[in-house]
């Protein structure tokens, strides 16, 4: 319960590609035409985004009872990982694709458990074992796909073993958030454009003096590629930088919104925290040279092909850990790090799929 300031969170992030080094290769258009726009006429594709959605709250509302204190945010995602997994795959069990293959449903978003200044995507490996404490704001982020359409959601909350009231910046950053989302939502109108909700959003920050985080926005979503180049930013960008182009809202169309606050200046940055969240490039192709990376590549392509996923599913920790070092040198997997807002800062989101 938050008193005079409420909000919920929701969040996304991108990760910035690389150069490619002489080895490695870009297949032009492989896989393109799988990127459609969903057509919302079909009443399939609505039942699909419909059904993903419902797994996709049944599921968080299962992790947001699990956030206890002194539980361990490891135990916690990967029991979140497991629900998804579980109800996914209880639907459309028989289902078959336009080419005659079995449909996909699974994971659409790893399980994160993200707390205090921290923007997101941290999904730790078993071994770690940091716990959840008495009062940290947390950002818990996960979906589920069916047929290449994601159903995500981040929700803010306080860790906290009985109902308290909420005061102060923990309040304001949840608010902010929260607002924010929703005068997001309101504005996403045939005709109305990105750079409205961007500036709604810096003014909602402004009300309960937070700051917009950078680099964290909202993309339209296509299928199998929830993130496609057309977004909202989060925070309009600094002078003399050049601002994406403006998209101006079409009917039908299919929005992750992501709104994310912090009561800094939401200019954040990678520490020393081990990236465990990845996503597969279809576009880059690299002739392995170790038989460990060899092994993870199999396992993402046999497990998780289409959408972000954390090394935790992948199997033994000490293997994968090796496995992964040479696919993210030749930029195979696209990282998802975990970002941080300066140390006393605290960072709120909230994602949902619109």
């Amino acid at each position: 319960f938050l008193q005079q300031r409420h909000h919920h969170i929701s969040s996304g992030f991108l990760a910035t590609r690389r150069q490619t080094d002489s080895l490695t290769t870009k297949m032009d258009n492989e896989g393109e035409d799988r990127f459609t726009a969903p057509d919302l006429s079909d009443p399939d594709t609505v039942t699909k985004f419909k059904t993903a959605a419902q797994i996709t709250n049944a599921v968080l509302a299962r992790v947001v009872q699990l956030c206890q204190p002194g539980a361990r945010i490891a135990e916690i995602c990967d029991a979140g990982d497991k629900l998804l997994a579980d109800a996914t795959a209880k639907v459309y069990a028989k289902a078959r694709d336009v080419d005659g293959e079995p449909l996909k449903r699974s994971i659409g978003f790893p399980t994160c458990v993200t707390p205090n200044n921290a923007v997101g995507n941290f999904s730790p490996l078993l071994s770690n074992p940091i716990t959840l404490q008495e009062g940290d704001l947390i950002k818990i982020s996960l979906g589920a796909q069916i047929d290449g359409l994601l159903a995500s959601a981040t929700h803010s909350m306080i860790v906290t073993s009985a109902p308290v009231a909420v005061t102060g910046p923990k309040a304001d950053v949840i608010c902010a958030a929260h607002f924010a989302s929703q005068a997001a939502l309101r504005l996403l109108r045939p005709g109305r454009n990105s750079d409205e909700v961007t500036a709604a959003i810096a003014s909602v920050a402004a009300d309960f003096g937070c700051k917009p985080v950078q680099g964290v926005d909202s993309h339209q979503q296509l299928r199998f590629k929830p993130r496609s180049a057309k977004k909202i930013l989060n925070r309009a960008v600094d002078a003399g930088e050049r601002p994406p182009e403006t998209v101006v809202f079409e009917e039908g169309q299919v929005w992750e919104v992501c709104v994310t606050m912090s009561t800094g200046q939401g200019v954040v940055s990678e520490v020393d925290q081990r990236t465990t969240v990845f996503e597969l490039d279809h576009d880059v192709k690299y002739m392995l040279s170790r038989k460990s990376s060899r092994a993870v590549y199999h396992a993402i392509k046999t497990n998780c092909p289409d959408f972000p996923f954390s090394l935790r599913t992948l199997g033994d920790e000490k293997h994968t850990r090796m496995g992964i070092t040479e696919l993210v040198e030749h930029e195979m997997v696209i990282p998802h790090p975990v970002t941080f807002d300066k140390k006393d800062e605290l960072v709120a989101q909230f994602r949902f799929t619109t």
